[in-house]
Formats: structure tokens, sequence, C-alpha cells
């Protein structure tokens, strides 16, 4: 029996066989390259002689033939294998590049292609260990052909033919069809905004109101720029893409006029519903379809730009419940600037958006402005707060101006910008654009011309003066822009009608708690004076002066001609001008200018067409110029907390006064006797908190003698007087 090769044998270079006590020795026998050395021959027939009396070596024969063939064709093999593996190779870099361009259309690699290519790239340097270890092998070779150590030869070899095998598998397996798949469409498409800062409390607010199932429809409402669309960006970006509570998101912006069909079309690409015949469907139609699939579904609608109510269900969408688990979030450059369309869309809960705090103003102003450009020179942080601080916590503001200031490096132009904010805010690069013209869009739509008049005239008061109401509504009336008026409380209704749809709109607010009172935030009082100006090009049409110096050099270059409103407030003013050339000034108020004592004689010489005339809270003013007398189109006069000791008697020549305040004098005044009574159109005539010199009875008289008068505010401190009051049933 023939006893087969061990491992060991083949280390000592001898086979042993033994067969009827006869032990044949084959000494080194694999240290021939057997099938091409010329005693192979010899060997062959000695074995087949052998074979013949022991019936042996045909066994050892094919046994080694076998395995001497990894030997005999490493060469071959070694070739085989490399051109095998650069057509891999090429393959490889096909497929590859198949799968990147569909990866870069958003597609998804099969597994089955990203297993292959992952095993290819393993192999490949299988291989190329396999080829180097090969080719030293085949150096090492005596006379190039006989191996120096059989048993390394063997296993190189053995493993050169299963890795060809190996690459002629792989080279079948890589000819895919297709490589990618279109990718699931992700719940949330993520959407470009600006860095948010300080908002926090409302995103975290408006997270809890998602999650709560009591609530499904929310409205955010705030004024111009201050950040809702962000917000609103914010929570589709960061919050709903964490959420496993929907099963499909939907953005939509709709703008004015709202378009059913484009909204449809959105609904329809975001549901992927089937395109077939989408053309050919009637609105309704579509609106049934998207129905019926969104009524399966737990979805988030969130809608910007809504400039009015939406009929949800023409829409296609249906109303959110405790069923459904939906949600309706909506806000909007001008939307939810007014409340009513929060009320009109049954907003179960509405959120105002507030300007940013001092500190988170700040913080946004610095990161739009740089570092670079803050640390520039030592005086620029220091301005650089002041402009951020006169931004008044607006986050378009702080944007606008912040890009504005990047790299500049000149405090003196920091300087400049400071004056500009408070004086001339168009002159800063991109406020027009990039901020009046947004904000206009609420201004745009307000309903008629007269509410766009009435919101104008509230920019002549000073920035961070806080308006009382009923003096707005009156100033209105005295301008006309309420139109005829016949009963005052009636025309007063209808200011209040307009101060709240105002509120609405958020360009002005009410003051805290009091309702008495609202105030205009600096930005929208600087855009109210842009609009008049005719968008900046008109500039005169309007002005609001913080300072005498700027009037006394408008009035030199004849810069007033074309001035319609001014507004003059200036503690250390002490004198105007002589006279002030103002041809078509309508509205005029000088208010707080604690300096001034009179007017020239000859000051509203040239100023014929004033309707208002506003002149309270100058205290130390102690006389009128008699030429107040000429300004026979004024309908509304204020003198409230002047020191004006007597009234001037030209004043009976005011046949179109409608509105005359005298409340809390700084001094007793006296009223000339038939002044009142010579006021034809009188029909309010205040006179609270006020002493005067005349007889009260004598002026309830002349009170009581005009026919058109509505309402009378005075002080009795007398019980003749009380008694005067009683007897009249007019008053």
């Amino acid at each position: 029996m023939a006893c087969l090769p061990s491992s060991s044998s083949f280390n000592s270079g001898l086979f042993k066989f033994t067969k009827c006590s006869a032990v044949i020795h084959l000494s080194s026998l694999f240290h021939l390259r057997l099938n091409s050395n010329p005693f192979f021959c010899y060997f062959r027939k000695a074995m087949e002689f052998l074979s013949s009396i022991v019936g042996l070596i045909p066994c050892f024969y094919d046994h080694t033939s076998k395995h001497t063939v990894y030997i005999r064709d490493l060469k071959k093999n070694l070739q085989a294998l490399s051109k095998e593996t650069v057509e891999l190779n090429n393959l490889y870099e096909d497929v590859k590049a198949r799968v990147e361009g569909a990866e870069q259309r958003q597609m998804m690699r099969r597994k089955e292609v990203g297993g292959w290519i992952c095993e290819v790239e393993v192999m490949v340097t299988e291989v190329q260990e396999i080829l180097q270890k090969g080719d030293q092998e085949i150096q090492k070779r005596c006379l190039g052909c006989c191996p120096r150590n059989c048993w390394s030869s063997y296993k190189i070899g053995k493993a050169v033919r299963e890795k060809l095998v190996a690459v002629s598998g792989q080279i079948g397996k890589g000819h895919f069809d297709v490589v990618a798949e279109m990718l699931p469409r992700p719940l949330v498409d993520e959407l470009p905004m600006e860095e948010t800062v300080g908002s926090e409390l409302a995103y975290g607010r408006i997270c809890g109101f998602l999650k709560d199932p009591q609530v499904g429809i929310m409205g955010l409402y705030g004024m111009g720029g201050v950040g809702k669309t962000t917000l609103l960006k914010k929570i589709h970006n960061n919050f709903l893409p964490t959420s496993s509570d929907f099963d499909v998101v939907i953005w939509d912006v709709v703008s004015k006029p709202s378009n059913v069909e484009k909204i449809h079309k959105v609904l329809w690409n975001k549901l992927q519903l089937s395109r077939d015949g989408w053309e050919c469907r009637s609105t309704k139609e579509k609106a049934a379809k998207i129905l019926r699939v969104l009524k399966t579904k737990k979805f988030v609608l969130l809608l910007d730009d809504i400039r009015e109510r939406l009929d949800l269900l023409e829409m296609g969408v249906p109303h959110p419940d405790a069923q459904n688990k939906s949600k309706i979030t909506f806000s909007s450059l001008f939307t939810t600037r007014s409340q009513d369309v929060c009320r009109q869309m049954q907003a179960q809960e509405s959120i105002k958006v507030e300007c940013l705090s001092l500190e988170a103003a700040w913080t946004l102003f610095q990161k739009k402005v740089g570092e670079e450009t803050l640390k520039s020179h030592p005086h620029i942080l220091r301005l650089a707060k002041i402009v951020a601080k006169e931004c008044k916590g607006l986050p378009l503001a702080l944007v606008t101006v912040g890009r504005a200031m990047v790299g500049e490096k000149d405090p003196s132009n920091w300087d400049k910008v400071i004056q500009d904010l408070s004086k001339f805010p168009t002159e800063i690069s991109g406020m027009e654009d990039e901020l009046f013209n947004k904000l206009k869009v609420s201004y745009d739509r307000l309903s008629d011309n007269a509410i766009k008049s009435c919101f104008i005239h509230c920019s002549l008061f000073s920035e961070d003066v806080v308006i009382r109401i009923e003096t707005l509504i009156e100033q209105w009336i005295g301008e006309g822009l309420l139109g005829e008026v016949h009963d005052i409380y009636e025309v007063r209704n209808q200011g209040h009608k307009i101060v709240k749809k105002l509120k609405h709109a958020c360009l002005v607010e009410s003051y805290s708690l009091r309702e008495k009172w609202v105030v205009m935030h600096d930005v929208i009082h600087d855009m109210a004076l842009w609009l008049y100006g005719e968008c900046g090009k008109e500039k005169n049409k309007i002005l609001v002066y913080n300072d005498v110096f700027r009037l006394k050099e408008a009035a030199k270059i004849s810069e007033l001609k074309e001035t319609e409103k001014m507004s003059l407030w200036d503690q250390n003013l002490e004198k105007f001008p002589e006279t002030l050339m103002c041809p078509n000034l309508k509205t005029l108020f000088v208010r707080r200018c604690h300096q001034l004592t009179k007017f020239s004689s000859g000051f509203f010489q040239f100023m014929p067409l004033i309707r208002v005339l506003n002149l309270a809270c100058n205290d130390n003013l102690s006389e009128l110029p008699i030429g107040i007398g000429e300004l026979n189109d004024l309908r509304y006069l204020n003198l409230s907390s002047t020191r004006i000791r007597e009234l001037p008697i030209e004043l009976k020549n005011l046949k179109n006064l409608m509105i005359l305040h005298l409340n809390s004098m700084q001094s007793p005044v006296t009223i000339p006797q038939d002044l009142i009574s010579n006021l034809i159109s009188l029909k309010l005539f205040s006179l609270w908190n006020t002493n005067i010199l005349s007889r009260v009875e004598t002026l309830l008289e002349e009170l009581e003698s005009l026919n058109d008068i509505n309402h009378i505010r005075i002080s009795i401190s007398s019980a003749l007087s009380l008694n005067r009051l009683k007897r009249s049933h007019k008053l």
C-alpha cells in the first residue's frame, strides 16, 4: 500500500513508498520541473515499470500531476491574472462612474452594487500582493525554470490560480443593468434660511403646539421684518425632520393673489400623485383627489405669505382634528402682521413674534458685520453697539445694516451711519431694496388711501414718542382724512377702526397694556417717511426734524417749497426763523421746544394751506403772532401745555376751525369775548385742567350758541358755573 506524502515529507524533499518490503527512495523529487525536465521521461517510464510490479504508481502520479500544475503554470497564470485584473478594474471604474452620476441625481446605489464595489476594492488589493509575490518567485528560479522551494512555489501557484478564478467571477457579476434607484422622497426638503438669534422662546412654543393634539391650526403674527418666515423655516428644517408624528410635511409660499391652482400643484407633487390626466381635471376634481389622500395621512401644512383667508376645502385640505392629528401653521411677510387673518383662518393659537432683545440684537449684528471689521479699530466696537441699538431689535434692519457695514474700518463712517439712521436712513446701502421695499408690503395691503394717509400721519410724531389715540384721530379729522364731519363721535369711531386695522397690520402697536396709546417702531417710522416722499424721490415732502439747525439750513436753500407736512422737536430751540416759505404746508407740529417763547409776527405768513397746527407742550411759549388769524384753512389747533396768557382776538377769523385744545395751560388764560362764538365750525372744544380769567358763564353761553358743537371738555370750579351748565338743555 502506498503512503501518500505528508507535509513533513514535502519539507524534507523525500517520499517513501513501501510494498512487500520494497522501498523506493525518491530524493528531491519536487526540485525538478517534471513536465519539461528531460529526466521526467525516464522517471515516468520507471514509474510505469514499477507500477506493473507493485500496482501503486498511478495513484501517486495522479496526485502529483494535479498539484504540480500550480508550479508548472505559475508564470502563465500570473500573466492571465494581471490581464483579468485590468479588465476587472476597468469594469469597476465604469460601474463606479455610473453610481456617482446617479447619486448626483439624488439616487441611491443598490446594495448589490455597493457590495460588489467593496469586494472588488478588497480583491484588487489582494491581487496586487499576490502578483508581487508571484513575480518574486519567478525571479528566484534556477535557470529560469526550477523552483528553489517547491512548497513555497506550490502555495503561490495555488493562490494565483484561485484568485484568477475569483477575479473572473467578479467580472461576470459586474455587468449590472441598474446600479441605482430613486431615493425615497425625504419627509422635509430643507429650505435656505437666515441664521436665527433670540427666537428660542417662540420656537419652543410652536414645537409644543405641534405636539399638542388639541391644537390643529396656528398663526404667527408680528410686524414686518421681525422674522416670522425665518422662524417658520426653522420649524420646517430643524424640528419636523426629527419628528415621527407626521407622514408628510408640505411647504408653500402663498403670496397675493392666492392661487388655488398653484397650491394644488404643490400638494399634488408633494403627495407624489400620478400626473395622468392632471391637466384635464377641474379645480374641484383636483381638490377632491388631494382631500381623499390627505385624509389618510398625518400631515403638516406650512403656509408662508398668506395675505387673506384661504378656504381649506377649496385647496383640498381637511380641517385638522384630534383624530387625524394633522397641523396647519401659517406666517408671512404680511399675513399675520394682521391678527385678522389668524382669526379668519380659525387659528386655535396665535403667536406674536417680537423684536429681539438688546443682547440678541447685538449678537445678530456682530455675526453680520464680522469679527475682523469690529476689531479693526479701537472705537468701532463702541460705535457698532450704537448702530445695533438704533435698529431697535428688528432682525431685518440688523441684517441689512450689518451687511452694509462689512469691511467698514473707518470710525468716521460709522459715526455717519449713526447720524443717517436718525435722519436719512435711506442713505445706507440696502435700506431701500432690502428693508423698506419688503416692509412696504404691509402698507400696500391697507384697504384704501385714507387708511394709508392716516398711517403716514403717525410718522409726524418723533421716534420713541408715545401717541395718544384720541389726539391722532382728531388730527386725522383736521387733515380731512376721515371725510366730512357731521358728528364728532361717529367720525371718532371711524378713526378707532382705522387704528385697529393699523394695529392688526402691526404698523403701530399698543403701548404696553394702555389701549389709549400707540407707538410706532423706528424702522416703520422711517419707512413711512420714505413712502410719503415718493419712495425717497421727494425727500422734502415730509420733514421730521429733531434740531432746528437743519430747518434753518433747509430754509436758506428754499427746500421747503414742496413740503406738505413738517414736525419739529428740539428741546434746545429758542427762536424760529423769521418766516418759512412753505406754500404747500398742510400740517405743522412744533412740540416740546422748551426754550421757545414766541414766533415772529410774520412766521405764518407764507403757510396759507395749513389745516393742522399742533403747538402743544412748548411750556415756555407765551404768545402767538396775530398772523395766525390768517390761516383760513385751519381745522385743528392745539395749544395745550403752553404758557400763553391770552388768545389773540384774530383767532375769531378761523371760520373752518373744528377742534381747539387749551388743556393743562401753564398759566391762567384770557379768552376774549365773542372769540369762541365766532368759530362757527367748532365741533370739539377742550379746556381741561386750565384756569381762565374770563367768566366761565360767558364762555358757556358762547359755546351754547354754536350750532355744530358736539364735544366740550371743561373744568368747572364754581357753583354758579355748574348751575349755568345745568340750565342749558343743549350743553
